[in-house]
């Protein structure tokens, strides 16, 4: 296939950044001004397993700069328990912290305390989503419905098509599902060539940060619901 999994693709690409332009050199908090310091937030599931992953890192003066080992009193925290520090080759200095994903739905808060004592609080919601269609081995062009369990109505859902050659694009279709429910059409399916399909199936939001430092910061929740293979028929 031309194309990888949409979790995948999120993160390698993530991977891919910071190899090529984020620092994986490692400082402490206690030696910046703590309004320099740029959050990066990432939660992310992957429909089946057993884990939710909350990553988060600091970086000196912005999204690619050294990334920072949090000096008490500064710490992190998420529902009230502190996340210690881990580090890696290419990625620096980080916070991870795993949840079990069958109790992990409703509201939770990560507290970022810097060298002063300041706090920077941020809320977020996280909720299951399940894809309740099989996507068959072998569909048609014709209109392919595919329904969902837990979608709220805010939610926006995407679908990735790709089929194996390198001269049709891909379809994309990025919407809220409507009676929790998407419609792959018969149209879209006609710009594609006959033979294997992959499908990826995912929800990427990007939450507004609502108490950053002044550097600001990003924050991310990554859901993989579903990827498929099928076989693309003529009529």
């Amino acid at each position: 296939m031309k194309t990888f999994p949409a979790f995948l693709i999120i993160t390698l690409t993530s991977i891919f950044t910071i190899v090529s332009c984020s620092s994986d050199e490692i400082g402490s908090s206690k030696d910046v001004n703590p309004e320099t310091v740029y959050t990066s937030y990432a939660v992310n599931y992957s429909e089946g397993d057993d884990s939710v992953s909350c990553f988060l890192q600091y970086r000196f003066a912005g999204e690619h700069g050294t990334t920072l080992v949090l000096t008490s009193p500064s710490k992190v925290t998420i529902d009230g328990n502190e996340v210690l520090a881990d580090s890696a080759s290419f990625t620096g200095a980080y916070y991870e912290k795993k949840f079990s994903a069958g109790n992990f739905d409703g509201e939770h808060v990560i507290v970022f305390t810097d060298i002063n004592g300041k706090t920077h609080e941020e809320k977020f919601n996280f909720h299951r989503i399940s894809c309740s269609t099989e996507i068959p081995v072998v569909i048609n062009k014709k209109n392919l419905a595919i329904e969902f369990n837990g979608a709220l109505p805010n939610d926006v859902i995407d679908i990735n098509i790709s089929d194996t050659s390198s001269a049709t694009e891909d379809i994309h279709i990025s919407s809220q599902p409507q009676s929790n429910r998407l419609t792959v059409t018969a149209a879209q399916l006609k710009k594609l060539n006959i033979g294997s399909l992959q499908f990826n199936i995912y929800r990427h939001q990007e939450i507004p940060l609502l108490h950053p430092t002044q550097e600001g910061g990003k924050f991310s929740i990554n859901y993989d619901i579903k990827d498929a293979v099928t076989e693309l028929k003529e009529d």
